[in-house]
């Protein structure tokens, strides 16, 4: 039951309540709120792991990286949080976890630096450590200097890609923006890639309205970018969002004619079914 509850809550990425105490494993807090107020009283900057005992991946995790003596090693200065997802599902919610497990690295005031999902070998990640650091010492400044245009290419993508696992909204719309007036520049992927991450970034600060337009703008420039195939589909979903069920169904018809053999072609047959059944009773 409870693997069947989780399922479901993966696939909807929503939780259920907050619990638990200190401390765990002697080192480990398994209770969010108070492991957060230690940290910030202490300026200490926090790793957060979600698991759960009956998943494989979280199990090997928990073997091969976080019992282990390197970690250890690497954060005896952090405040390490372990949290079972299924019980801890307020928290999980809060950090937008969708994936068993999910490492969390945050600064004191629990501002997100980077994170690592799904299991991944020790060395994959302390990689993810290392650009949690470096992003916290230089990022205001590589933003600043991206937004002067004087970043390479690779790390405008790179810093875009940064801002979206933190759900940074504002700022990532910003940045999106000041390099799109860049985007001759900038070779046909990245053009599409900017923008499809600016609607993303609407869609991430509640911008419906400014996300669908920007969708539909990437579609008709970018119809043959990699990328097309998920706008289609979260133009499907921003659609619905905003009530407009005869857009919607136009967008996963459009959506099922031009890509039958994609792997979200299932998922965007049974949105297309409950849209059909939603505007079949009127609502």
């Amino acid at each position: 039951m409870r693997r069947l509850t989780w399922a479901i809550m993966l696939a909807l990425c929503f939780f259920g309540r907050l619990g638990g105490a200190i401390p765990l494993d002697g080192d480990w807090f398994d209770d969010w709120d108070r492991a957060q107020f230690l940290a910030q009283k202490q300026e200490r900057p926090i790793v957060l792991a979600f698991v759960a005992d009956w998943n494989s991946n979280s199990q090997l995790m928990e073997r091969n990286v976080l019992a282990g003596d390197e970690f250890r090693r690497t954060f005896q200065d952090w405040t390490r949080v372990k949290l079972d997802a299924s019980a801890h599902g307020d928290v999980a919610r809060k950090f937008g976890v969708c994936a068993i497990p999910t490492v969390i690295f945050l600064n004191s005031a629990g501002t997100e630096l980077e994170r690592a999902e799904g299991y991944m070998p020790l060395a994959d990640f302390l990689m993810r450590y290392d650009a949690a650091m470096s992003g916290e010492e230089n990022l205001p400044a590589r933003i600043e200097r991206a937004m002067a245009g004087d970043a390479e290419q690779d790390e405008a993508r790179e810093l875009v890609g940064l801002l979206l696992r933190r759900n940074a909204a504002d700022a990532g719309l910003r940045l999106t923006e000041r390099l799109a007036e860049q985007a001759a520049e900038f070779d046909f992927v990245w053009r599409g890639e900017l923008g499809f991450y600016r609607a993303e970034f609407y869609s991430r600060g509640g911008e419906l309205e400014q996300a669908r337009d920007a969708l539909r703008e990437f579609l008709e420039e970018f119809s043959l970018h990699e990328q097309a195939p998920a706008a289609l589909l979260k133009l499907a979903q921003t659609e619905l969002a905003l009530d407009d069920y005869a857009a919607a169904r136009k967008a996963l018809e459009r959506f099922i004619a031009d890509y039958p053999d994609h792997p979200l072609a299932p998922a965007a047959e049974n949105m297309l079914n409950v849209t059909l059944q939603e505007q079949e009773r009127g609502i």
